[in-house]
């Protein structure tokens, strides 16, 4: 090999790999801590839960049990839906007994006035939870 050193393939992938997973992960935080500030300008409107689960979440290396609430609401164009996932008292068995008290429970949503397909709960201290970073479908077991 006239004393060059050969390249790690397998070493050079699990490097371009990491390094591609470290971007989207912080994009995506980015994207979500921008969207969260901007959203407290949004303008709110009356909705209701229309459904929470117990949900198994990925996060990074970790699985933790989220409540998924699933909510509609209404703006002068018409009627929109969204959800959100929320950390809970911790293990499911907590999440099951804490999901079933939020259906048909009113809340009030932030949505972004040009697209209302894009909201958030607003929630008072303690009403449902701490939300948690938005997960993606993929992003559930």
């Amino acid at each position: 090999m006239n004393g060059e050193n050969p390249i790690d393939l397998t070493g050079l992938i699990c490097l371009v790999v990491a390094a591609g997973a470290l971007v989207v992960g912080a994009w995506r935080g980015i994207r979500y801590w921008v969207t969260r500030h901007n959203s407290a300008n949004w303008p709110t409107s009356f909705g209701t839960v229309l459904s929470a689960e117990t949900r198994l979440l990925k996060l990074d290396r970790r699985r933790v049990w989220v409540v998924l609430v699933a909510y509609s609401f209404k703006t002068a164009d018409g009627s929109y839906y969204g959800s959100q996932a929320y950390f809970s008292p911790g293990s499911e068995s907590a999440c099951d007994q804490f999901a079933p008290r939020l259906k048909d429970m009113p809340v009030e949503v932030r949505y972004r006035p040009s697209d209302p397909d894009e909201s958030f709960l607003k929630l008072a201290d303690g009403q449902i939870g701490e939300r948690c970073f938005p997960g993606q479908q993929e992003d559930f077991v």
